[in-house]
C-alpha cells in the first residue's frame, strides 16, 4: 500500500482529497495516449491509495468496542446536542441507533468490498474518453458500467475499414484513442485475436498498416510469439490484396517491377486482360502482340506467390487459365498452339497483304514475301512438333504395373528406338533396292533422323535425371579455351552421322539404354 502513496508522492497520512489532487496533478503529465502503461500504472496506484484511506477510516468501526466510560460518551453528547442536559450517566446504557447511509450513496458491486465483511464500498472505476478535435486534450471522465464488456467483432471491422484506406498514422492514432485497450490485459487479448482473425479472412491493408498494428499490439519482435515467416507472408497477401483492391497505380507498378520474374504491362492493361467473358477470337487477338502471354503468366505467378485469396470480381476463371497455360514455355498445350497458329496466320495477311497493295501499285503480280511468310509458320510447325514431342517423351517414368495399360505407353518406350530404325532403313533400302547404288538424297535424311534420335533420347535421359540446365550464357575465360577442340569433334560427330547412319543410331540407342537403367534403379530403390 506504501508502494501507491509513494508512486503519487504523498506519506501515508494523506487524505482522500489530498490522493486525489495529486492524481490529478499526475495525469497531466501521463497521457494515456502517449505513455498507456504508465496510464495504467497512475490509474491503478490511485484506486489502491484510495483503498487504504477508506479501509483506515473503517478500521474503528470493525475494532473490538472500547471500555464504556460514561463521562466521555456525556462529553461527546454535550457536544452533539448542548439542550439535552442528562442527570443519570446509566442512561446512555442503550446506544443510539445508527443513522442510515445517504440515498446518494451508488449501489456498486466490487469484490474487493467484501473481503472484510462490510465497510464502505470504493469508487467505480473510470473511464477516460478523449474529446479533442482540435488543441490540446480534454479529458472527461465518465462512471463505466460494471456489466459492460468489449465487443471484439465490430472492433475488428472498424479497424479493417481504418486499415483499408492506408493511412499507417490515422490508423495508429485510431488504435491509441480507443479506450478498452488501455487494460493491458484487454490489449493482449485483442491482438492474439486480431492476428488470428487476419490469418483466417482476407482483411486487404498496405504493408505499413500491417506493421502498424504489429507495432501497437507489441507483436514485432522474436519474443511475441509469432512465428516471423507466417507473419511475413499474411503481410505479403493483405498488401497485394489491397494493391488489388485499391488499385494505387505507382505502388502497384513498383511493387510488379520488383517482382521475380518482373511483370512490365501496366495494371490497367492487365485488368482489362483477365477481366470480362472468354471468347477464343477475343483472347487470341489479345495475345498477339509478343511477349504478352508471358507478361500476363508472370502476373499470375505473382499473384500465387503472395498466396492471395480475393481476387477482383472481373477477373475470369476461363481467362486467367488461358494465360497460365499460354504464356508457360516450360510446357506445351493447346492455348500455346493456337496463340502460334494465330501469329502465324496474321504474319501470312500482313504479307498477302503487302504484296497486293505492290502489285497494285505496279500493275505486275509479285509474290516476293509470301514464302517467307510460309517458311515461318512451317518452322513453328517443327517446334511445336518437337517440343509436343520432347514434352510427351520427358514424363517420369512410373511403376509398370501402373502405366502398363496406359495409351500409348509402349509407343513412348519404344519412340527412340524406332527413330533409330527408321534412320538405318532410309539409309540402306535405297542402296538395297537400287543395286548398291548409294545416293545423297537418303544419306542427309538418314542423318537428319539420327540427329532427332539423339536430341530426343539426350533430352529424355537430362530431364527424366533431374539435370540442371546447361549454362550456354556463362562467361567464363577458360571455357573458351575448349571451343576450337569442341567444334573439332562436332565435325567428326556429324561426319559419322552423315557417313555412318549405324554410329549415331547406336549412340542414340546408348543413351536410351541408360535412360532406362537408371529409371529402374530408381522405381527399384536401389539408386
Amino acid at each position: 500500500m506504501s508502494d501507491a502513496f509513494d508512486f503519487l508522492g504523498l506519506d501515508r497520512e494523506a487524505d482522500e482529497r489530498a490522493i486525489k489532487r495529486a492524481y490529478a496533478q499526475a495525469l497531466k503529465r501521463t497521457r494515456p495516449e502517449s505513455d498507456p502503461v504508465g496510464f495504467q500504472a497512475l490509474n491503478e496506484a490511485y484506486h489502491r491509495a484510495l483503498d487504504g484511506v477508506r479501509e483506515r477510516a473503517e478500521a474503528p468501526r470493525r475494532a473490538a468496542p472500547a471500555p464504556f466510560e460514561p463521562q466521555a460518551m456525556l462529553a461527546m453528547a454535550a457536544d452533539a446536542a448542548p439542550a439535552v442536559v442528562l442527570h443519570d450517566p446509566m442512561e446512555l446504557a442503550a446506544p443510539a441507533p445508527l443513522e442510515p447511509l445517504p440515498a446518494t450513496v451508488l449501489d456498486w458491486t466490487d469484490e474487493t468490498s467484501s473481503r472484510d465483511g462490510g465497510g464502505v464500498l470504493p469508487d467505480p472505476p473510470e473511464r477516460v474518453e478523449w474529446e479533442a478535435p482540435s488543441g490540446p486534450a480534454q479529458v472527461t471522465f465518465h462512471p463505466a458500467p460494471a456489466n459492460e464488456r468489449f465487443a471484439f467483432p465490430a472492433f475488428y471491422d472498424a479497424l479493417a475499414a481504418q486499415a483499408l484506406q492506408g493511412d499507417a498514422s490515422r490508423l495508429r492514432d485510431w488504435l491509441q484513442r480507443q479506450p478498452a485497450l488501455w487494460s493491458l490485459t484487454t490489449k493482449a487479448q485483442t491482438g492474439a485475436a486480431t492476428m488470428a482473425a487476419l490469418q483466417s479472412t482476407s482483411t486487404p491493408m498496405p504493408d505499413r498498416c500491417f506493421d502498424a498494428i504489429l507495432a501497437f499490439f507489441d507483436l514485432d519482435h522474436v519474443l511475441a510469439g509469432q512465428d516471423a515467416l507466417k507473419l511475413g507472408r499474411l503481410r505479403r497477401r493483405l498488401h497485394v490484396e489491397w494493391l488489388l483492391l485499391r488499385g494505387e497505380r505507382q505502388e502497384f507498378v513498383a511493387e510488379l517491377r520488383s517482382a521475380k520474374p518482373p511483370v512490365n504491362l501496366p495494371p490497367d492493361r492487365l485488368a482489362r486482360l483477365l477481366s470480362g467473358p472468354f471468347r477464343w477470337r477475343s483472347v487470341l487477338l489479345q495475345a498477339l502482340p509478343p511477349n504478352q502471354p508471358s507478361e500476363v503468366a508472370a502476373f499470375l505467378r505473382f499473384l500465387e506467390q503472395a498466396r492471395v485469396q480475393q481476387l477482383p470480381p472481373a477477373f475470369d476463371a476461363r481467362r486467367m487459365r488461358f494465360w497460365r497455360r499460354a504464356g508457360d514455355r516450360s510446357a506445351m498445350s493447346w492455348p500455346r498452339v493456337a496463340v502460334g497458329a494465330a501469329r502465324c496466320l496474321a504474319i501470312t495477311c500482313v504479307v498477302a497483304l503487302i504484296d497486293a497493295m505492290e502489285a497494285i501499285g505496279t500493275g505486275v503480280a509479285a509474290v516476293t514475301l509470301l514464302p517467307l511468310a510460309w517458311g515461318i509458320s512451317m518452322l513453328w510447325a517443327m517446334f511445336i512438333a518437337w517440343a509436343a514431342s520432347s514434352q510427351w517423351q520427358n514424363r517420369p517414368q512410373e511403376a509398370f504395373a501402373s502405366t502398363k495399360r496406359e495409351a500409348g505407353f509402349w509407343l513412348r518406350l519404344a519412340f527412340i528406338p524406332a527413330l533409330c530404325a527408321l534412320a538405318l532403313g532410309v539409309r540402306r533400302l535405297p542402296a538395297l533396292i537400287a543395286g548398291g547404288t548409294d545416293s545423297d538424297a537418303p544419306m542427309v535424311a538418314a542423318a537428319a533422323i539420327v540427329v532427332l534420335a539423339i536430341a530426343f533420347a539426350t533430352r529424355r535421359y537430362r530431364r527424366r535425371a533431374d539435370s540442371p540446365p546447361i549454362a550456354w550464357t556463362a562467361s567464363v575465360g577458360w571455357r573458351w579455351i575448349l571451343i576450337l577442340p569442341a567444334l573439332k569433334a562436332l565435325v567428326v560427330v556429324a561426319a559419322l552421322v552423315v557417313y555412318y547412319a549405324e554410329a549415331g543410331a547406336a549412340l542414340a540407342g546408348a543413351i536410351w539404354i541408360a535412360d532406362l537403367w537408371k529409371q529402374w534403379r530408381r522405381l527399384s530403390g536401389t539408386a
